[in-house]
């Protein structure tokens, strides 16, 4: 059994009780994984996700930054994981908790931060496309749209190019 594997073990009983409602018991058991694995980023992810839908926004946005805060100071993931910003459960939670906490502009720098680590996965620069036009930001929009379009030749690539230049046209 992989490493992601076991860590998806982990915190699939974490994902049951916040699908029940049952906050509380999410955070008791998320916080003993993160006791175990202080850099577990999707950890910190499903705590402040958490801590968010139990009404406690603060602490959640805190629980995303120390989450943040610790992959950026080390750059380490749980021992024998994949790195964490290539790890699509990782990427899904962290855009969740940002979505939730109402910063759409820190998805942008995440999945950003993503593509530098895996330049070649088309998946992911199709997610920041996206996630660049929820904030509106066309120049950079329209980077990732040629780059996606010069790497795999879409037509829906050359699309998102010409729809770019038009939205920075337009604005």
């Amino acid at each position: 059994m992989t490493q992601n594997a076991i860590f998806e073990r982990r915190l699939r009983p974490v994902y049951d009780a916040m699908d029940n409602g049952m906050y509380k018991k999410a955070l008791d058991l998320v916080a003993k994984l993160l006791k175990k694995h202080p850099n577990f980023t999707c950890a910190w992810a499903v705590k402040s996700l958490a801590l968010t839908r139990s009404g406690d926004a603060w602490e959640g946005g805190r629980a995303l930054a120390e989450g943040f805060r610790s992959y950026n100071a080390s750059g380490a993931v749980p021992k024998g994981a994949s790195d964490d910003l290539s790890d699509d459960t990782t990427l899904q939670m962290l855009t969740r908790a940002f979505r939730e906490s109402d910063r759409p502009d820190l998805i942008a720098v995440l999945y950003s931060r993503a593509v530098d680590k895996a330049p070649g996965n088309e998946e992911i620069s199709a997610h920041l496309f996206m996630a660049l036009a929820r904030t509106c930001d066309f120049a950079a929009q329209q980077k990732v749209a040629l780059r996606l379009y010069k790497h795999w030749a879409k037509e829906r690539y050359f699309y998102w190019v010409i729809l770019s230049l038009v939205m920075q046209a337009h604005q």
